[in-house]
């Protein structure tokens, strides 16, 4: 009989503990979780196919695609899902070193200049 009163307190304790949680857990708000934005998902897919950290990222347009400069020494350009090194440097960063060479017009100075704003044919 003992057990069995034991096992009912039991019971009623766990019920009544149940509820309290789930009405503090349905109180609760959890933080706005806001998209990325398209330079997050660049810098996300850039960050897979180089060796070193990224420490500065910054982007801009650039003949149609994006402009990516990566810790202000290594530019790289995009276009239609397909990444691009700007310069010899960039490319010998890039795991494999098989990354395709941009086209002609993207280089390091117009990288810097595209992320900066600054027109073609601008200083």
């Amino acid at each position: 009989m003992k057990s069995c009163l034991q096992f009912v307190l039991g019971l009623i304790a766990l019920v009544v503990l149940g509820s309290v949680a789930m009405t503090s857990l349905s109180s609760c708000e959890l933080p706005e979780i806001k998209p990325l934005t398209e330079e997050d998902n660049l810098k996300i897919s850039l960050r897979r196919m180089l060796r070193g950290p990224i420490d500065k990222f910054a982007t801009g347009p650039l003949l149609g695609g994006t402009a990516m400069l990566v810790n202000d020494y290594f530019p790289y350009w995009t276009k239609d899902g397909k990444v691009y090194a700007a310069n010899g440097a960039a490319k010998s960063w890039a795991y494999g070193n098989d990354m395709a060479y941009a086209p002609d017009g993207v280089g390091l100075d117009s990288v810097r200049r595209a992320v900066k704003g600054v027109a073609m044919g601008e200083n």
